[in-house]
């Protein structure tokens, strides 16, 4: 009978001692990954864009890098953000028939995700004609960069399969993150491209294969949950690769009562099938 007690406690020491030593290597890992993850060799600072003329006025404030010890590839960042977010400037347009002034700018942006491969980032504006007493309709737009292939990444450039992505939006399976009056999870994008029993989903899929003013896109940084934490200790390059990122969809459809973009997250290993495979192993 004592040899049997003797023999349960020492199991139960065993057990005891070897989860003490995974909560040790479970604790190690973790602030290996947050330092891997925040330890950046580079910083932002914010720069800011004034211009005006007879019909167009404009205020962007956009980030920059600074601190790289590779000044020549900082210059080529800072030059695709700059160039990007200078786009909007296109959308500018003299109104003859009113004399509306067409104004642009950025009431802040956002660093949604960074590290040595990529940047992107996400910025709340507007950009209509102005009349007199009339307010601003907030818009928006998202850049993501590739720092290793120094290029703006277009939704074409990352996506194999739209028609695959379509039809995830159009299955509501993207979580709706964009905060109106405080609260998320208003929008569906079913509901954005139906009409009655009228399904328009073709809608969405021309915008998708059509430029970055039709609908935007960017990673967003996710914040693990213990159990995705300890699911890349047992999964491979990929999944360790993908599991603290968002995909984040733009529709910039108008909605009214100033609604002017709704954004759609969805865990980005969910929609591992639709990724480019040179995307996703940039990302390893």
């Amino acid at each position: 009978m004592k040899t049997n007690k003797k023999a349960i406690k020492k199991r139960w020491y065993i057990i005891v001692a070897l989860t003490a030593v995974l909560v040790v290597v479970c604790i190690f890992c973790f602030v290996r990954w947050e330092w891997k993850s925040s330890n950046l060799s580079f910083q932002f600072e914010e720069k800011v864009y004034d211009y005006e003329n007879e019909y167009c006025l404009v205020n962007l404030s956009y980030p920059q890098m600074v601190g790289s010890r590779d000044k020549e590839k900082e210059s080529k960042i800072n030059q695709l953000i700059e160039d990007d977010v200078k786009k909007l400037m296109e959308l500018a347009a003299p109104d003859e028939e009113n004399g509306y002034i067409f104004v642009i700018g950025t009431f802040l942006y956002e660093i949604e995700y960074a590290d040595e491969k990529f940047i992107s980032i996400r910025y709340n504006g507007y950009a209509q004609y102005h009349s007199p007493g009339k307010g601003f309709d907030s818009s928006m737009m998202a850049t993501t960069i590739d720092c290793e292939e120094m290029k703006v990444l277009e939704l074409k450039d990352v996506v194999s399969d739209l028609n695959g992505l379509c039809q995830m939006l159009m299955e509501d399976r993207f979580e709706h993150i964009t905060a109106w009056e405080g609260r998320t999870g208003d929008y569906k994008m079913s509901d954005i491209y139906s009409y009655g029993d009228e399904d328009r989903s073709y809608l969405l899929l021309e915008e998708l294969n059509g430029n970055d003013r039709e609908i935007e896109w960017y990673i967003k940084k996710r914040k693990m949950s213990l159990l995705e934490w300890w699911s890349i200790l047992w999964g491979n390059d990929v999944d360790e690769a993908l599991v603290d990122k968002d995909f984040v969809i733009v529709d910039l459809q108008f909605m009214g009562a100033g609604v002017a973009h709704n954004e759609f997250a969805i865990d980005m290993r969910q929609i591992r099938e639709l990724l480019k495979e040179d995307f996703v192993e940039s990302m390893l």
